[in-house]
């Protein structure tokens, strides 16, 4: 089917009924289907699409599945595209869509899905126009409804009325930030006269005895307190208030009904806190919902009952309801909670931790955020306060309580492994929220006391593990010590209790062989517990064999490995220097078998841990470790990179193993006398390193991948090695230009910043070594660059954004870390650089500007010096930054502005990664004022009259010096941004992209 061509009339009407009939057709093939729904996808983004859906709706002869897709289009427009829609032609879009709305509301058995999207269409569209005549239509529909026909009719009118804020306020709505805030106005206005008729159409005998009919009051209700300003007294008058909280408890209100009620009534919870201008509400509100508690307490039971026999406990929508009500309650009125007068604060907590207790983790789970909140709010109360003493001794009972809940609800379902990939998501999501709110209990009650409340409950779990084989509740236990593990206090009594935790898996293990393999989330469960409790092994290190030799039999476990890798890498981290040399053994171990589960992230974990112990060895042990766990890593390199036909992805594995030797070795304690040679550097000789990695780029010239991971070698081993790396720079430098010469990629220059961190600012001569370096690399990049046009060279800049960050950030790290070298010995480098910076904010690549700008303020910076600098330097740099700026300045403050009009691209006023327009500027203004007025109004001078004119071009000058006169940075920040912002969207304006503010972009 073609696509639809710009026309009108029966040749558009034709196309558009074949696309319907082939959509909805029952003899429609699947690739008719198809092939029509993307016709129809996109008429709908047509000029025509207008004309046809008005007259569409206008033919009571056809489809539900016509009307409603012409209702549909209509509403989709009116929401993204009205700013297209000429301003003659929208009144008489409002004119027909009122009718549409007046003639189907008034049709007896009309779609339900009609009516509400068109009630949509009407809301959009008085939002866009401010069409505030639309609240007049509201009864005039009601009034015209033939005899009846009241209640339907009706209906559609509750719809328009709840669709009205609901459409103001969302972000599908495309329209100027003023013209939404009038309506909003308009909105408020109305309460009143909203809250009155809501109330006289509740009291309604067909309504209240109509569900759908009551839930239409309720829904239009819920949408004006959660959009517009109700004022708390006159909502508190509202009878439809409290028949909405008596509606609760009536055991016959329908589900969907009932629903309708709790989300209301939740929202006015949300919108109206416990403060002082909020008490009449709260007086009406609190009862009523209290009264609930013994409805809830029954279903509650009820779900206990049928667990106890079997059954799932799944919760009711009556027990959903009411449980976030409850919740929703306590989070609102957490402030009267806390109180220190008595009002029953001990029965509002009760009943939250009564909906923690539901047998249904999805119910029980809601309440979480409460208990974060109550915590977090007795935890700001001051320690010298005695309310925080008494709330702490009335609810620590509570609490206690809630621990247990928690531990129940980490218990996973009976059908887990029958869930799919997402359904499991949604219970780990689930299960980690829960520990959250035991972390909440370590804080409120201690972690020692949460531990033995813990402790106790493991005990009858591990009874009905080995009576019945239930592994469920002992799992939940580990799992939940294993969470507060970081939170519990070292001390004897929790040692002990720890202690005998683990020998209860370790004998697990042995006593109940054929049984344990049979439980590996379990298992899973027991390898982190034992990586969380490193600490306490550093006091316990006779325990670490036996527990080594536990974790290593889980890593031949699927299910267990990854966690298995993890517990050995904590364990070697935190307890190295209880560890050694010896465990380094471990590593030969995995060598010499093969281990058909352990993937290449936890071989890398176990790495890393390994190398974590190293750093903690002396000196000449930590030379015979890392040639012992580097030794097969190069090995297998080597005859990866001379294999014939190397594989990529073998190679990269090896590299990231050599990357997680190397990287931990940052942060070793070994002390490296003067002339002695780092372990690091006496690995490079004595595997060749260099030379292996020389061959490797060689071979893998095109390959991008390669260059970033074989690069990482050279980064953490500089990293790692710091000053004792200095005996392999000059050749390091040499081959990372040879590289990138044969390459061209950004990795190799990223080294380049990396060299420049470590051996910048030792001495002068260094300093300008690492020039010769940038100015080497200049001397590959700039050429690449140069083409015959403009047109050409964004192009290139284009193809190579990464490139282009890269370079900039070295430029950057230099100029901050030696701008005496920079701006002295290699001024000319500088102005170059600057130059081809103003060329590069041409890209469209919002990283790649930032680091041309956080170029720009550097060089600035530079001729801003400290006050400790000395005079003598401080009078250079200045001179020099004076010099570049001769040469360069207007060419970057009028790129700058560039940028802001629209002219260029990301612009990156004030925020974004790397520099900024505002930041460069204020760095201008801090070093010479009077060049930023200078070039500043050259630029603007320079730009089109229709962009900005002669007076604004003064009043901005005229702000612009009161900004530089301040030290305030947030001021000058804010001139530079108002004006550079106004200068964008006049310029998006005049070049025809006239396109309002989205919401989500305010």
């Amino acid at each position: 089917m073609a696509q639809p061509a710009a026309q009108g009339g029966a040749g558009l009407e034709a196309q558009f009924n074949a696309a319907m009939t082939a959509c909805f057709g029952q003899n429609s093939t699947q690739e008719q289907r198809s092939e029509a729904d993307r016709w129809l996808q996109h008429f709908q983004q047509t000029n025509e699409a207008w004309e046809v859906s008005v007259n569409l709706l206008g033919n009571a002869s056809l489809s539900p599945e016509i009307l409603f897709f012409a209702a549909n289009t209509l509403h989709g427009k009116i929401q993204y595209e009205f700013y297209d829609l000429p301003q003659e032609n929208q009144a008489g879009l409002r004119d027909a869509i009122s009718g549409h709305l007046m003639r189907w509301g008034l049709t007896p058995g009309v779609s339900k899905a009609l009516t509400k999207r068109l009630c949509l269409c009407a809301a959009a569209l008085a939002v866009q126009m401010n069409w505030r005549e639309v609240f007049e239509s509201i009864p005039a529909l009601i009034a015209k409804a033939a005899p009846g026909t009241e209640l339907s009719v009706t209906k559609v009118a509750l719809d328009l009325l709840a669709c009205l804020p609901d459409e103001c306020n969302s972000y599908r709505l495309e329209c100027h930030p003023d013209t939404r805030d009038a309506f909003q106005v308009a909105l408020d206005q109305s309460v009143p006269q909203v809250l009155a008729f809501l109330s006289q159409t509740a009291a309604r005998a067909d309504i209240t005895s109509d569900a759908e009919g009551f839930e239409g009051v309720l829904v239009a209700l819920g949408m004006w307190v959660k959009f517009c300003k109700i004022p708390p007294d006159l909502l508190a008058q509202q009878p439809l208030l409290g028949t909405a909280l008596d509606l609760l408890a009536n055991p016959q209100c329908p589900p969907d009904l009932f629903e309708a009620d709790v989300d209301t009534l939740v929202g006015v919870l949300r919108r109206y806190d416990a403060s002082p201008e909020h008490m009449n509400l709260v007086q009406i509100m609190v009862p009523k919902i209290m009264a609930l508690q013994p409805r809830f307490v029954a279903s509650v039971n009820e779900a206990k009952a049928e667990v106890a026999q079997g059954g799932d406990g799944e919760g009711d929508d009556v027990s959903r309801g009411l449980c976030r009500l409850f919740t929703e309650m306590g989070e609102s009125y957490i402030k009267l909670i806390l109180s220190p007068d008595p009002l029953n604060q001990v029965a509002v907590v009760q009943i939250v931790l009564d909906c923690t207790s539901h047998p249904d983790a999805d119910i029980g789970t809601i309440p979480l955020w409460f208990w974060f909140r109550l915590v977090k709010e007795w935890r700001n109360l001051e320690d010298t306060d005695p309310l925080k003493a008494q709330h702490h001794a009335t609810f620590s009972p509570l609490i206690s309580n809630l621990v247990g809940e928690c531990v129940r609800l980490l218990s996973y379902p009976t059908d887990i492994d029958e869930m799919g990939r997402q359904e499991r998501d949604d219970v780990a999501y689930q299960r980690q929220k829960i520990s959250d709110t035991l972390y909440d209990c370590c804080l409120f009650l201690g972690g020692e006391v949460v531990l033995t409340q813990v402790y106790t409950k493991l005990g009858s779990d591990y009874a009905a593990l080995e009576a019945t084989g239930s592994w469920v509740g002992l799992e939940a236990c580990v799992m939940a010590v294993h969470q507060i593990a970081k939170d519990i206090p070292a001390s004897p009594i929790a040692d002990e209790k720890l202690m005998q935790m683990i020998n209860m898996l370790l004998h697990l293990q042995t006593s109940t062989a054929g049984a344990w393999s049979t439980w590996p989330r379990l298992r899973y469960t027991a390898c982190k517990f034992i990586g969380s409790l490193a600490p306490l092994f550093r006091r316990q290190s006779q325990l670490l064999s036996p527990l080594f030799t536990f974790l290593y039999s889980h890593l031949t476990v699927k299910e267990t490995v990854e966690a298995a890798a993890s517990a050995i890498q904590d364990l070697c981290e935190r307890c190295s220097e209880q560890l050694g040399e010896p465990v380094l053994s471990l590593y030969d171990q995995i060598n010499g078998e093969t281990l058909e589960y352990l993937e290449l992230k936890d071989e890398l974990s176990i790495i890393n841990g390994l190398s974590s112990v190293v750093r903690k060895l002396d000196l000449v042990s930590a030379r015979r470790s890392v040639q012992q766990l580097l030794s097969p890593i190069c090995q297998r390199l080597t005859a990866a990179v001379n294999d014939p036909s190397p594989s990529p992805k073998r190679i990269i594995a090896e590299l990231e193993r050599l990357v997680a030797v190397i990287k931990p070795l940052e942060k070793a304690s070994y002390v490296i006398a003067e002339g002695e040679v780092h372990p690091l550097v006496q690995a490079v000789e004595t595997f060749q390193l260099w030379p292996l990695l020389d061959t490797l780029f060689t071979k893998f010239a095109t390959s991008e991948p390669i260059a970033e991971k074989g690069t990482r070698v050279y980064r953490y081993m500089i990293k790692a090695c710091k000053q004792h790396f200095a005996p392999l720079l000059e050749m390091t430098v040499q081959r990372l230009l040879q590289h990138f010469s044969n390459t061209g990629f950004a990795a190799f220059v990223y080294i380049a910043s990396t060299i420049t961190s470590q051996f910048s600012r030792n001495t002068y001569e260094m300093d300008c070594k690492l020039l010769e370096m940038l100015g080497s690399f200049s001397q590959l990049i700039f050429p690449q660059f140069q083409a015959a046009t403009p047109a050409d060279t964004l192009q290139l800049l284009t193809n190579k954004p990464d490139l282009v960050e890269e370079y900039f950030y070295l430029c950057s790290k230099f100029m901050d870390s030696c701008p005496r070298a920079a701006l002295e010995q290699g001024q000319a480098l500088s102005i170059a650089c600057m130059q081809f910076g103003v060329i590069a904010t041409t890209i469209d690549h919002r990283e790649a500007n930032g680091a041309v700008l956080a170029f720009f303020e550097s060089v600035i910076g530079a001729g801003i010096p400290r006050e400790s600098t000395d005079p003598a330097l401080a009078a250079v740099l200045r001179a020099g930054v004076d010099g570049v700026m001769a040469q360069q300045g207007q060419a970057v403050v009028s790129a700058l502005l560039e940028a802001a009009a629209g002219v260029r691209p990301s612009p990156n006023l004030e925020d974004g990664k790397g520099g900024t327009i505002a930041g460069v500027l204020w760095k201008l203004a801090r070093f010479n004022a009077a060049t930023l007025s200078t070039t500043l109004m050259a630029a603007l001078a320079a730009m089109d009259e229709r962009v900005v004119d002669n007076e604004e071009r003064g009043k901005f000058m005229a702000e612009l010096g009161g900004a530089i006169q301040t030290p305030s940075k947030e001021h000058f920040y804010r001139t530079i941004v108002t004006f550079l912002g106004m200068l964008n969207g006049i310029s998006e304006g005049f070049n025809g992209h006239n396109r309002p503010q989205h919401k989500d972009e305010e």
